[in-house]
């Protein structure tokens, strides 16, 4: 019997596994799709795999991509449930198109331990939609002082750190974090924001703020933050 297709006919497609120049080719192609995988790719109007399913036309003007990933998201679990959830989340990312995401571990309480990485992922596993991937914190408590456990953060199936929400201020501090980071394979991602230049800031600091009689924040709030980290990637 002739498995269930989806076909996604005369559509744009961007194949970023190609060549820079051939990413987006120029004329529409048919796509199917059989058991949630890529089964043919065809010129438009060609016979694709014997099969019935959904058909799709996508009028030769609209893009067929790969599923995307957001590698900045706010589940909001643990701690803030009343604004998302795993399932609201998850559900709204693959609607929007996103097949993974990456969730920030500034939750109540933050995510700086081996349990609670591991408990976000297990409970992800009975949410529909999207890929979760997990970050944890860059320091204990986000407090920027101590670091977590990078070997076991890691082991519990993190792919990141960060501190999202608060810069690592202590240089000494972030060359540890990336100097480990790399030993363990973790992806660092530094909210580079110098807060001494930002803190009670509500908007961006010019002429607006001044005519709305706004406390301003600089953008060099974020260029000096921005130059310390680079500095200590180099010497990382």
């Amino acid at each position: 019997m002739a498995r269930t297709i989806v076909a996604l006919l005369n559509g744009l497609l961007y194949d970023p596994t190609q060549d820079p120049t051939q990413r987006g080719l120029g004329e529409p192609l048919d796509v199917h799709i059989r058991d949630g995988r890529v089964a043919a790719i065809c010129p438009a109007g060609s016979p694709g795999p014997p099969g019935e399913g959904e058909t799709v036309d996508l009028g030769g003007r609209m893009w067929i991509l790969p599923g995307l990933v957001d590698m900045h998201v706010h589940l909001r679990v643990p701690g803030e449930e009343h604004k998302e959830t795993l399932e609201t989340g998850l559900r709204a990312a693959v609607v929007g198109g996103f097949s993974s995401v990456l969730a920030m571990p500034n939750v109540s309480p933050a995510i700086d331990d081996a349990a609670r990485v591991r408990s976000a992922l297990c409970q992800a596993q009975s949410v529909p939609g999207a890929r979760l991937l997990q970050s944890a914190a860059m320091s204990l408590r986000r407090a920027g002082e101590e670091l977590c456990e990078y070997a076991e953060i890691r082991a519990a199936g993190a792919v990141a750190v960060t501190d999202d929400g608060a810069w690592v201020s202590d240089g000494a501090v972030m060359r540890r974090v990336l100097e480990y980071a790399a030993v363990h394979d973790l992806l660092p991602l530094s909210h580079s924001e110098d807060m001494t230049l930002s803190k009670g800031g509500q908007i961006h600091e010019g002429r607006v703020s001044t005519r709305l009689g706004l406390k301003g924040i600089p953008p060099q709030a974020e260029e000096v933050a921005i130059y310390r980290d680079i500095a200590l990637a180099r010497l990382t």
